[in-house]
């Protein structure tokens, strides 16, 4: 569902079985968490079939994120993102 809210130009990706992220090219930190947040928003108002004879659930995600600095790796980026979950 996440990559059905991004642009064209936008990556998802899970990480893990409760881990997402996503890569927003030429969208500046505030923005990214915005959208993240957004979508986030979009995805919390939806409930998700459980199977037969279970009710519905739905979906909390805590958000972090951080902007690619000159010379920082994926990986670095990411751990930054992971610091922020939560923070406003």
């Amino acid at each position: 569902m996440v990559s059905r809210l991004v642009r064209a130009e936008d990556t998802a990706a899970r990480l893990a079985p409760e881990v997402f992220a996503l890569a927003l090219p030429a969208t500046r930190g505030a923005a990214a968490r915005l959208t993240a947040e957004r979508i986030a928003a979009v995805i919390g108002c939806t409930a998700f079939d459980a199977g037969p004879e279970r009710p519905p659930f739905v979906v909390e995600f805590e958000v972090g994120s951080a902007e690619l600095q000159p010379g920082e790796s994926p990986a670095s980026l990411l751990e930054r993102a992971s610091a922020a979950v939560g923070a406003a």
